[in-house]
């Protein structure tokens, strides 16, 4: 438990600021093995609104242990696929009836691509279990994508859903592309084969964001143009921190 001390802190920071705390759990097997869940529990870390990622290696002990109201799930399925995390257990976090939303935790090599992330969560599941209609089912899934988000941000009664009295936040597709032809089964449709090229107009709070397939009052040639500079400092200073430590050792 090499992290209890800062994880005693951050979870008084959080309670002080009255703010959730998000934390990174149970990734990979070796965060596993340094029990977690009796860290969070000598850290008074379950006083908090806690939103957990990943959340992959846990026993069933440990699961009933965060399936608590004031816990919520960001699923990253394709990050997960990518780092070799493992297979969320969604089946049981289901079981236990734990909020669950979903999340990219966006790294170089991950994609933003939404549309790729529901297909992904509904994939491993079912190569998982070789069952068509395992959860999360592509109704499931897309809950995850909007309601269940929210649900674990706490912002259900302002977000999530096209309702009365909560913010007008919604795309439109185009489903005139080869891709998405011929229309057959629109939900599945909008899981397995929707693109963010298929994307229209984005509206967030009834105020649009994207329209024509353009997005607003950004030049993304230039935000490009910084994120790559950006990018360039940091591999810049790792490499150079890299070999400074190579020539002390």
């Amino acid at each position: 438990m090499k992290y209890l001390d800062w994880l005693k802190d951050a979870s008084q920071l959080a309670q002080e600021m009255q703010v959730p705390l998000n934390l990174h759990l149970a990734e990979s097997y070796k965060q596993a093995e340094e029990q977690p869940t009796q860290a969070m529990e000598l850290a008074g870390s379950f006083s908090n609104v806690l939103l957990l990622n990943h959340v992959i290696h846990l026993n069933n002990e440990e699961i009933a242990k965060i399936a608590k109201p004031d816990v919520g799930i960001s699923h990253n399925p394709v990050s997960n696929m990518r780092l070799a995390s493992g297979i969320f257990p969604f089946a049981k976090m289901k079981n236990a009836g734990i909020k669950m939303g979903l999340g990219l935790d966006l790294g170089v090599n991950d994609t933003s691509d939404f549309f790729a992330n529901m297909k992904v969560a509904v994939g491993l599941q079912r190569v998982t279990t070789l069952d068509q209609n395992a959860s999360p089912t592509v109704e499931e899934v897309l809950r995850m994508a909007t309601l269940g988000g929210a649900e674990v941000l706490n912002m259900q009664e302002r977000i999530g859903s096209l309702t009365p009295g909560k913010s007008a936040d919604l795309l439109t597709l185009n489903p005139q592309k080869v891709h998405f032809a011929p229309l057959w089964d629109w939900l599945s449709q909008l899981v397995f084969n929707a693109r963010p090229g298929d994307v229209g107009y984005v509206f967030v709070d009834s105020k649009a964001l994207k329209a024509e397939g353009k997005v607003l009052n950004i030049d993304e040639e230039e935000l490009l143009t910084e994120v790559q500079q950006a990018s360039d400092r940091i591999q810049k200073f790792l490499h150079t921190r890299s070999r400074n430590q190579d020539t002390v050792m």
